[in-house]
């Protein structure tokens, strides 16, 4: 198999939620899933999404645009970009309800591309699941 990604990815987790900015599905249109980062670039991100009502499964999705906020709490930042969706497919190994989608970033902020920048160069690992895990634990 061809690579064809021009950055470098990193797999540490990161909480995130990608909102559907509409499209071809109206039904579809600005709603929210959650999911987790399974891996992040420059250039853009793999999410893990949770689809408990189904209503990605079956859908062509390439091409949409989406809002994705990816939870930085080293940083106490939340990354809000724009991307658009270049593949998905469903994930077995884990569920029925569980989606790989891969996005590609557009129009990200040269703020988010700083601190996306710094956390590509920090090595934080599997501390920041566990600590947005917290922090949203403590506030609640």
């Amino acid at each position: 198999m061809d690579e064809r990604r021009q950055h470098c990815r990193h797999t540490t987790p990161l909480s995130a939620s990608m909102t559907l900015l509409g499209g071809q599905e109206t039904r579809l249109a600005a709603k929210r899933f959650r999911g987790i980062v399974e891996d992040i670039s420059i250039g853009g991100v793999r999410l893990s999404i949770v689809d408990p009502y189904g209503f990605l499964h079956g859908k062509e999705l390439a091409g949409e645009k989406v809002k994705l906020t990816i939870a930085m709490p080293q940083f106490d930042y939340n990354l809000v970009t724009g991307g658009v969706i270049q593949w998905f497919r469903n994930d077995n190994r884990k569920s029925n309800r569980m989606l790989s989608i891969g996005i590609e970033f557009s129009n990200i902020s040269t703020t988010d591309l700083q601190y996306l920048e710094n956390y590509l160069c920090s090595n934080f690992g599997d501390q920041n699941l566990l600590w947005d895990l917290w922090s949203r634990e403590v506030k609640s």
